[in-house]
């Protein structure tokens, strides 16, 4: 199990990843609305929604600290 600091530093790192996938998607310029590129789409957006899901978490569990 990570100590807090290294939690915090893991966030810290994939928030970094998430921000430099948002600057490649460049805002969906590259997505194609032709049908090879809709599964791809499709599997990018139950991915976002997992990484709600997660978030949701995280920010749900570091909102109960020091209530305990």
């Amino acid at each position: 199990m990570q100590s807090g600091k290294e939690f915090i530093d893991t966030l810290k790192r994939e928030h970094a990843r998430v921000g430099r996938l948002v600057d490649v998607i460049d805002n969906g310029r590259w997505w194609t609305t032709d049908t090879p590129g809709r599964p791809a789409v499709a599997d990018l957006d139950k991915q976002a929604k997992l990484l709600v899901s997660v978030i949701d978490e995280i920010d749900r569990v570091v909102g109960q600290i020091g209530s305990r």
